[in-house]
């Protein structure tokens, strides 16, 4: 999954201003996409590690913080699709 994630980065940066903005929109989404589905593994492994009753370890609290971070970088880049579409309508 993160090999997605750098691959639609990448895509990203090859967009020059000939690229039509629905090409930039829909490869912006799917990064968020990915990225968000990348939270959600983080979130899954952890959960899967957890022992009831316990404190959780210290490599659950670093899995649930890169979950955390992938759903903010995913919200950040769906609000990057909006700004591009308000400012092309």
């Amino acid at each position: 999954m993160s090999f997605s994630v750098s691959l639609y980065d990448a895509a990203l940066q090859l967009v020059t201003t000939d690229t039509k903005v629905e090409l930039m929109v829909n490869l912006t989404r799917r990064l968020g996409n990915a990225k968000n589905e990348l939270g959600v593994l983080y979130m899954n492994k952890a959960a899967a590690m957890m022992d009831s009753g316990t404190d959780p370890s210290f490599r659950v609290r670093e899995l649930w913080k890169k979950s955390f971070a992938c759903f903010e970088s995913g919200i950040r880049t769906f609000d990057i699709t909006h700004d591009r579409l308000v400012s092309h309508a």
